[in-house]
């Protein structure tokens, strides 16, 4: 993630591949972390109960 936000600074470039990058990074880093990793994870995680809990790794 520190990684993704470190490109993010690219968006505000004026050449315009890497403004189409940054900002497609952007929204790919932002989907990721709001829709995947606070909606579907913890969704599939109620829908699984104890079996997500079972192969975890000591």
């Amino acid at each position: 993630m520190t990684a993704a936000a470190l490109i993010m600074v690219f968006a505000f470039v004026d050449s315009r591949v890497v403004l189409e990058a940054g900002v497609g990074l952007t929204v790919a880093v932002l989907l990721d972390a709001a829709l995947i990793r606070c909606v579907l994870v913890p969704a599939a995680m109620v829908r699984l109960g104890v079996v997500t809990w079972c192969f975890h790794a000591d």
